[in-house]
């Protein structure tokens, strides 16, 4: 079929092009992949103190590292505290200790708590959440410090 106008050649030349591009230039979003995941619990907390101690376990490339934290505090009483993360950016695990600041993420998790986000001057990102339903973590303006065992 003979086209009437350079302009409507032109315009399906564009579709046809888009078309044919888009199929090639759109790559899928990828989801930042974790280096590293952690796992922290606490005991016997009360309501509106912050959780002095509290101990962990980095899994890091196929190993378990002890970690110890301190600063993590809860909204409310409870008898025990279970929280779990994800690490990113993470070259070495020697990285991971240090004094982390933080802000609570505005969105909910599954369980109805918020995320907490947490980075150190090392560029390590901790995304973490208590896996008790509406327990939510936060940390003091002074921040949260993590240490590996010996």
């Amino acid at each position: 079929m003979p086209f009437r106008s350079l302009a409507q050649a032109s315009g399906a030349a564009l579709c046809a092009f888009a078309l044919l591009g888009a199929s090639h230039t759109l790559a899928p979003i990828k989801k930042p992949v974790p280096d590293a995941t952690l796992k922290v619990s606490s005991t016997s907390i009360a309501p509106g103190s912050g959780v002095s101690w509290g101990v962990g376990k980095v899994h890091y490339k196929g190993h378990y590292y002890d970690l110890q934290v301190e600063g993590l505090s809860v909204g409310r009483s409870v008898d025990a505290v279970t929280a779990v993360g994800k690490i990113y950016h993470l070259a070495k695990i020697e990285d991971v200790a240090g004094q982390y600041s933080a802000g609570n993420v505005p969105t909910t998790t599954g369980g109805g708590g918020s995320m907490l986000v947490m980075k150190n001057a090392s560029g390590v990102e901790i995304r973490m959440s208590a896996t008790a339903r509406g327990v939510n973590l936060t940390a003091p303006v002074s921040g949260v410090k993590l240490s590996l065992k010996q």
